[in-house]
């Protein structure tokens, strides 16, 4: 009951309780001696029996002494009832042996009849109300009596339950006859994902690239289905399905490949693939132009796999390419078509002072004016002086913690403070000290500060000028002045776990940051983004010292705001224990971290998995 007293009802004996010591048997004068089929306690302590007649009778309970317990004469509810549940704190919901079912009221004695198909069961009590099961579904009855389905109720028709939970955190859990567990609760859409569902050529290829044209379009470049020219609104309206148009190597000059988009003077659209070149959208005149279709690409040194676009105030658009160095020219319009000017090709030179430090260029953004930050494969950072043509180059020194982390470098980012973030295949670092002929002095972040992996595909800033950053485990958004990684993974409704790498961007118009993987994109608002303050309860499975056979504790739940810890007095021969431990949460579990610490021993918390 509510008082936690133990009552039981044994067949051929009768309902009892106990007393501390023993059941004793509970005096009820004139009810039947069939045998109790179930027995449940509304809030009252008022106690419900119905019995394998099908009877169903109510009746108050009331301690005669502190031990002794009496039972009022049964009131007969109805007959012909073949199971019931609790409603609220005066009503029940019984269904009858016809399938009807009904809502009963103890306060006015009323019974209201529930307009439904036959009942075949009741399920169970849940917040909402009683869960019935029909031969058109399960739906559940409120104290109003009314008939609900909720989104997770409209998801359960294709289970046999015989019974069901509502945990903690909203987890609602189900056992079926036949299908085993099943675990449902509900995903907060903070991460909008633009899929195969929305776009079916998506389905099979990497999205790579993003930009967006205000009040003109939102391109997507991808590694497979070439590129799609999306409303440049598509993002604010959820329900609204995506148009969109395809460029690919069946219906025009592009490259199904495509790794990089630059938003270009005179309304010139950029366009990095794996074919020769770069090519070119005229948005203009809303045509799309093949680098042989430019009038002076003959003379221009062969290059493909363009990886990054930049184009600076002078009009020169620099390229890095996957194999063929760093590349500049000028495109400008020439009547109807368009043509390129100034090209120069810089290439690595064996490691020769002032040279490019790798043909392998995924990232180039200005530092200035004269100079470009620089981010190659495996020849670490560099950085070009316009005027001078000459490069200097940054890279991992071993055993120098303040040097870069790993020369194999995805993405770079300069933030609003001028700060300069680079991502490396080995974690990410920030330039904390450099002037021009110093040398430059890098922090270094990788898992063991918090990051959720060490591959960093992608960085940008958000408007409260924190980081969001894509990796190979999800996103994790790094919070500057509270140096905290916050992550979040593909149970969050993120496109997968793996992101792709330069495949993150900030829309310079909106809020909206857009990440791309290998299953879609995601796109959100990074300030609507909620960290959970939940902390879960500690599951101590065991505490046992090393080869003893019986644990010193076991089966510990510790909430986090415990006062009254368990304790174990140690001998002076049991210098180790074993501790098994995992966190009471059913949503999120492989986010949980754990950290434990020796007072008077260790200096910081040790941090495991």
């Amino acid at each position: 009951d509510g008082s936690k007293n133990v009552f039981c009802a044994v067949k051929d004996w009768g309902i009892g309780y106990f007393d501390g010591n023993d059941f004793q048997p509970l005096q009820i004068k004139k009810l039947p001696s069939n045998a109790v089929k179930k027995m449940a306690f509304m809030p009252n302590n008022q106690l419900l029996l119905l019995l394998d007649n099908n009877e169903l009778y109510s009746m108050k309970i009331a301690s005669h002494s502190a031990v002794e317990k009496m039972a009022s004469h049964p009131e007969l509810i109805s007959n012909n009832v073949a199971d019931f549940e609790i409603v609220s704190s005066h009503q029940i919901c019984f269904i009858k042996n016809s399938g009807s079912a009904v809502l009963y009221s103890f306060q006015d004695r009323t019974a209201l009849q529930i307009e439904t198909d036959a009942v075949h069961a009741i399920i169970h009590k849940t917040k909402a109300g009683v869960l019935l099961n029909t031969a058109s579904g399960y739906f559940i009855i409120d104290s109003l009596g009314k008939k609900t389905t909720n989104s997770w109720v409209k998801s359960l028709k294709n289970q046999k339950i015989t019974t069901l939970l509502e945990g903690t955190e909203n987890v609602i859990w189900t056992g079926t006859d036949g299908d085993g567990l099943f675990k449902m609760y509900p995903l907060k859409k903070t991460f909008n994902l633009v899929s195969k569902t929305q776009i079916p050529e998506i389905d099979g290829s990497i999205v790579r690239a993003f930009l967006e044209v205000e009040e003109n379009s939102f391109w997507v470049g991808t590694k497979g289905s070439g590129l799609f020219k999306l409303p440049s609104d598509f993002y604010k309206n959820v329900n609204k399905p995506i148009k969109y148009q395809n460029f690919n190597q069946t219906n025009s000059s592009i490259n199904n490949a495509v790794f990089s988009l630059c938003k270009g003077n005179d309304d010139l659209i950029f366009i990095g693939t794996d074919g020769n070149g770069i090519s070119v959208y005229d948005l203009k005149n809303s045509k799309l132009f093949d680098w042989s279709e430019i009038i002076g690409h003959e003379l221009c040194s062969y290059f493909k796999s363009t990886y990054a676009i930049y184009q600076d105030d002078d009009g020169f658009i620099w390229v890095g390419t996957n194999g063929y160095g760093m590349i500049a020219f000028k495109i400008s319009r020439s009547g109807e078509t368009l043509k390129v000017t100034d090209f120069k090709q810089y290439l690595a030179a064996n490691k020769a002072l002032r040279s490019l430090s790798s043909n392998i260029v995924f990232s180039i953004i200005p530092r200035n004016q004269q100079e470009l930050w620089i981010g190659t494969r495996l020849g670490g950072l560099n950085l070009f002086n316009k005027t001078t043509n000459a490069f200097k180059s940054f890279k991992h020194i071993k055993y120098d913690s303040q040097s870069l982390s790993n020369n194999d470098i995805l993405s770079l980012h300069t933030d609003s403070e001028k700060r300069l973030w680079v991502g490396t295949s080995l974690g990410l670092n920030l330039l904390k000290e450099f002037h021009g002929d110093t040398v430059p002095v890098f922090q270094n972040f990788t898992v063991k500060e918090g990051l959720p992996n060490n591959t960093i595909h992608g960085i940008v800033s958000d408007k409260n000028a924190n980081l969001w950053i894509s990796t190979n485990l999800g996103l994790s958004n790094y919070i500057i002045n509270d140096s905290k990684f916050i992550n979040y993974t593909k149970n969050e409704g993120l496109q997968g776990n793996e992101f792709s790498d330069g495949a993150i961007y900030q829309s310079p118009d909106s809020d909206y940051i857009f990440a791309g993987g290998v299953k879609g994109f995601n796109y959100f608002i990074s300030s609507r983004v909620e960290e959970s303050d939940i902390i879960p309860n500690i599951f101590i499975a065991e505490i046992s010292g090393q080869n003893a056979e019986t644990p010193y504790y076991q089966g510990l739940v510790i909430a986090p705001n415990s006062n009254r810890n368990p304790s174990i007095v140690l001998k002076h021969d049991q210098n180790f224990f074993d501790i098994e431990l995992s966190a009471l949460t059913y949503i999120n579990s492989e986010k949980c971290q754990y950290a434990y610490k020796l007072d008077n021993f260790d200096q910081d918390w040790n941090v495991i998995n």
